[in-house]
């Protein structure tokens, strides 16, 4: 698994850059928290499995109580400019307004919020 590992004021983000690793489940999701033993990660779009930003299927629930459980924080990197669910994107606005979970459009934001002291 490759990752690079961002590091601001004292504080670690990992990068999962990647392409071929996608988190499938929760169990996954915290299995990949575990190994790159950093509190906070970005991963991109890709990373996630197919249906985790449809918000019907549970999979973004399901994956971001285990975050709030654990105290670690997700970066999502994207384009999110493009979407068209009102309820998706309030979702992602919502999470834009604290820090556990993150949707931005670039490496450098998600580490720029998450490394503000």
């Amino acid at each position: 698994m490759r990752y690079l590992v961002h590091e601001k004021n004292g504080i670690k983000v990992a990068e999962l850059c990647d392409p071929s690793v996608v988190v499938k489940n929760a169990q996954e999701f915290i299995e990949l928290f575990v190994h790159l033993q950093i509190e906070k990660v970005a991963l991109y779009k890709r990373n996630l499995i197919d249906g985790f930003l449809d918000l019907r299927t549970g999979i973004a629930g399901e994956f971001l109580q285990n975050l709030d459980k654990c105290r670690m924080y997700l970066g999502i990197i994207g384009d999110f400019y493009k979407i068209r669910s009102k309820s998706l994107i309030e979702f992602i606005q919502d999470c834009n307004i604290g820090n556990t979970v993150i949707f931005k459009s670039n490496i450098e934001e998600v580490v720029e919020i998450f490394t503000a002291v």
